[in-house]
């Protein structure tokens, strides 16, 4: 039972479970290994349960317990932690040394205190930090001190303060917590790629890297996603430069999760735009009917006899149509299908 332990700290309301665990080890002289073991002898009782009351059981350990953990949510909402290494704020660490909750996100860069970007790599060796770094001062693969310097360089970021005040909300549960954040990193996804010109790798190779640019870039996102005008401007751009070298269906390839399901994401609404836009007007392309029945989510048959109503000599044989044509008809040719 974790109540064996002599030396009992408080805990942080926000505070991680895992930063309580390294704490009462270190001030107990144990082992993180020992404290969990005693921690999980007990009955099971979840941060998502936390309000229930539980007979035999201490207040301090309820608090233990009730400390917010990330390695305990099922698959669904795991997508929204970094489970290999830990963010942390040097000017929150320096003031209270504690891992706060919020730095277990992924998608929290900034801190929404201080304003400046979080720390995720050792400055010397460049590898990932871990949460036993912080409680040692140390790196734990080079020996060096990892908090030597204090970032104090300005950082705002729209979405880590999301994240916090999302957090924060006491209307809520837990559960419905993770779900608003777990919808919002989804709307997020498709603006990161368009800032990274659709290249998804670029964008996750930054946030492991250089969490400053990366919180630039996310912060980026976050307004073209208020800016329905400059997105279907930029992403018209982008197209128009890969139909150079692709197919439309492979140029817009970065984006076919939304293509897939264009109820569940607003971007789908830029992507729409862009392709009825006439803007692209260096190349042109062949738009397959599938992809318009799918993103437009109407039947081919009525968009097949919308087209010959529209354009009586159109061919159809190869199931495409060049996407000038379509940019330029479509707002007819969506008006008779919708009529229908």
């Amino acid at each position: 039972m974790i109540d064996k332990l002599l030396v009992r700290p408080n805990p942080h309301n926000d505070e991680s479970q895992e930063s309580f665990l390294y704490r009462l080890a270190i001030q107990n002289h144990r082992t993180i290994s020992d404290v969990s073991t005693l921690l999980s002898r007990s009955d099971s009782v979840s941060s998502r349960t936390r309000n229930r009351g539980d007979n035999g059981t201490s207040s301090f350990e309820k608090a233990a317990r009730g400390l917010f953990n990330k390695r305990e949510w099922n698959d669904r909402f795991k997508i929204l932690f970094d489970l290999q290494f830990q963010k942390f704020c040097a000017l929150c660490f320096a003031e209270n040394p504690y891992v706060r909750t919020l730095w277990d996100f992924k998608k929290y860069v900034s801190c929404h205190k201080h304003g400046v970007a979080l720390t995720n790599i050792c400055d010397t060796c460049a590898r990932p930090i871990r949460i036993s770094s912080l409680f040692r001062r140390t790196c734990v693969d080079c020996n060096s001190q990892v908090i030597s310097k204090i970032n104090s360089v300005a950082s705002q970021d729209p979405f880590s303060e999301l994240i916090a005040k999302t957090m924060e909300r006491k209307d809520i549960s837990i559960t419905e917590q993770l779900d608003v954040l777990l919808m919002e990193t989804e709307q997020l996804k498709p603006y990161l790629r368009l800032v990274e010109n659709g290249n998804m790798k670029a964008v996750m190779d930054l946030r492991k890297s250089n969490l400053y640019e990366y919180a630039a870039l996310q912060s980026k996102a976050i307004h073209l996603m208020h800016d329905g005008q400059r997105s279907i401007q930029l992403l018209a751009d982008q197209l128009d430069d890969r139909l150079s070298k692709l197919t439309t269906g492979n140029a817009i390839s970065p984006y076919r999760f939304v293509i897939n399901n264009p109820s569940g994401y607003k971007f789908s609404k830029v992507l729409k735009a862009s392709l009825a836009s006439n803007q692209m007007v260096r190349n042109d392309g062949e738009l397959s009917l599938k992809l318009i029945c799918t993103l437009w989510q109407i039947e081919e048959k009525a968009l097949r006899k919308a087209f010959k109503e529209v354009l009586p000599g159109i061919s159809l044989k190869k199931n495409q149509v060049p996407l000038s044509t379509f940019a330029r008809y479509s707002k007819q040719i969506f008006t008779i299908c919708k009529a229908r």
